[in-house]
């Protein structure tokens, strides 16, 4: 386990300090190294993967965890994306400038950094792919790669509940909240500093100078040619030293970028899941085999993976999710690359975001838009009479999603079009929880509309899917392979310049208007790309969706994971009703009528994920000197 914490501006002994970083960081995971840079700060850190590092000299510090490269246009000094030293030499030297400790990085990672002058800085990349968890208690800011020990460091640990409204019917938190009380995740820019009034945020200079923008063709040819020319900079930028890297390979978007690291030199190792039943399996990997000239390898997921995920879920995962199987398996298959003697690899991840795939997401979103605006009493008329946990239950997911449908209906455009994703109906969260309900902190709607509203600007289909970046697991999951197995996941997608190109790329090249069947893959300019420039085969790039979530732990649920899973639900901060438990683990006729004609995917366990995922992220015991076990 690779993870890190810090103590600023903290009172005590150095002794008593370090000893609390011990306790938090958890001694089961391997040997913890304390130091103390300057008066008032304390860091720690454990792992074997060289994800963490400290840059020391007399005038400060700066602590890097995590992968970066330079924002071009910016001086690089030499930084690659495994040299996390790098990284925190170059902070150091720009916060001794007076400037963000960040500025002029890219990637996935986290600083904390200071110096004597009395500076000191608190942050993660400007594209809030990691960013620093954090706590202020009596003068004194404790920050940590992981929610669960930045909330150790300020003692007792204490879950959260006043947004859990809005967490079970969305699956995830808002903002910057997080499930422990008083901990919080830094939002992109933002860092923490301080001032003469103490702690307090701010948000750094902007990444990237304004005229570095690139621009987009307007005739079709140039923009795929120069579409070209940025993705292979971002593959370019995200090199590794290694002559061999690993590829999480799914379809399209993971083949692309196996096909332009084997032609920017790298050798390339590919991975898949691989079930018992073939139907969930990935088609076409020895496609790709035959035509880059690489070697693949399946790697097997049972249900024990999945019970031995769910098991260390809390320390290893930074927030629940609705999708468990699809970031515990990530996770498996990465310590299958790490043991393979690899430290790098690569993902399709935010592709279907930034070039409007998820085909599901495309078809709910228009769906959304075409419904009519009722008025509130007749919707609130309709959810009374149909929203019975009667109903829920016989029903299942279809029901859930009528539901979502009946409430969209209150809401205007293009608010309506916005989040068109639940996991469960107030039914169901109102009859699953038994006893007293937990303070609100927000009223539900009113925290939609605020999620909503910096996107209020954009195209219809682009709304929809600015919304399933919130939903998506996808940062969990990377986060979780890096820190859990040290093998560090890129991905070009996620590159601020290809995203950027992406955003500017005309909606008609991306999805043509009117394409809604379930099978089409979107990303048309992506997939024009590829052929023009012979990356990939004709029956690759238009091959069929697989979603990536896609496998049989619907039935696993009621079956062999029954076990692990109820020792995940006893965990829940509330008595669930067994009858609502029951409903959502099993499945119903009409659930498996949905999967097959209606569905989007062949997984509809949402709701049992996410109870699952949260009972295992609440506290642990601890024994009798304050270390959790799991």
């Amino acid at each position: 386990m690779n993870r890190f914490a810090a103590l600023l501006g903290a009172s005590g002994g150095e002794a008593e300090r370090a000893a609390r970083l011990r306790r938090a960081l958890g001694s089961r995971f391997g040997d913890v190294t304390v130091t103390h840079p300057l008066p008032g700060v304390s860091l720690g850190w454990c792992g074997d993967a060289g994800l963490t590092a400290l840059a020391r000299t007399e005038a400060g510090f700066a602590l890097a965890h995590g992968s970066a490269h330079p924002v071009r246009g910016c001086d690089d000094m030499g930084i690659r994306v495994d040299d996390a030293l790098g990284i925190a030499d170059r902070a150091l030297q720009r916060l001794k400038s007076g400037e963000s400790a960040v500025e002029g990085l890219a990637g996935s990672f986290m600083v904390v950094a200071g110096c004597r002058e009395g500076r000191v800085q608190v942050a993660g990349d400007g594209s809030g792919n990691r960013a620093p968890y954090c706590s202020v208690a009596d003068g004194e800011l404790a920050a940590a790669s992981h929610p669960l020990v930045c909330a150790r460091l300020h003692g007792q640990v204490e879950l959260d509940r006043g947004l859990e409204d809005f967490f079970l019917v969305y699956g995830f938190l808002p903002s910057r909240r997080t499930l422990y009380r008083g901990v919080e995740l830094l939002a992109p820019g933002e860092a923490y500093a301080r001032g003469f009034a103490g702690w307090c945020l701010h948000r750094p200079s902007s990444n990237r100078p304004p005229d570095m923008d690139i621009p987009v063709p307007e005739s079709e040819d140039a923009l795929v040619d120069r579409l070209y020319q940025v993705m292979m900079g971002c593959v370019q930028d995200q090199l590794p030293a290694a002559a061999e890297v690993g590829v999480l390979l799914g379809g399209f978007d993971s083949a692309l970028v196996a096909a332009m690291l084997q032609r920017l030199g790298k050798r390339v190792h590919t991975y898949s899941f691989r079930y018992a039943d073939a139907r969930y399996n990935q088609p076409h990997t020895d496609t790709l085999a035959r035509h880059l000239g690489c070697r693949h390898t399946w790697v097997d997921i049972t249900p024990q993976v999945i019970a031995t995920g769910l098991h260390d879920y809390g320390e290893h995962y930074v927030q629940p999710t609705n999708w468990l199987n699809y970031v515990i398996q990530t996770v498996h298959v990465c310590d299958r690359i790490r043991s393979d003697g690899l430290d790098v690899a690569y993902s399709g991840d935010g592709c279907d975001a930034v070039f409007l795939g998820y085909p599901g997401t495309y078809k709910r979103t228009r769906a959304f838009a075409r419904l009519p605006q009722l008025p509130s009493w007749t919707v609130a008329a309709l959810t009374g009479l149909l929203g019975r946990p009667g109903l829920d239950r016989f029903i299942g997911h279809p029901h859930r999603v009528a539901m979502t449908l009946l409430r969209a209906t209150a809401r205007p455009m293009p608010t309506r079009a916005f989040l068109t994703f639940r996991v469960m109906d107030e039914t169901t969260v109102n009859a699953l929880r038994r006893g007293a309900r937990p303070d609100r902190s927000e009223a539900v709607e009113s925290i939609v509309r605020s999620l909503a509203e910096p996107f209020q600007g954009l195209s219809i289909q682009r709304i929809g899917y600015a919304a399933k970046g919130l939903v998506s697991p996808n940062r969990t999951k990377l986060i979780a392979s890096t820190d859990v197995t040290g093998v560090r996941v890129h991905s070009p997608y996620l590159h601020p310049d290809l995203r950027r190109f992406a955003s500017r790329v005309p909606d008609r090249l991306l999805r043509e208007e009117g394409q809604s069947r379930i099978a089409d893959p979107g990303k048309i300019c992506l997939m024009r790309m590829a052929e023009k420039h012979s990356l990939l085969p004709h029956e690759i790039i238009h091959q069929p969706k697989l979603a990536a979530v896609d496998s049989p732990i619907d039935s696993w649920f009621s079956g062999a994971l029954r076990p692990a899973l109820d020792r995940a639900l006893s965990g829940l901060p509330f008595t669930p009703d067994p009858r609502q438990i029951e409903a959502l683990v099993k499945t119903t006729w009409l659930e498996r009528l949905y999967k097959r004609h209606l569905g989007s995917t062949q997984v509809i366990s949402d709701a049992i994920s996410l109870l699952a995922t949260y009972g295992a992220m609440n506290p642990p015991p601890t024994d009798a000197r304050g270390d959790p076990w799991a």
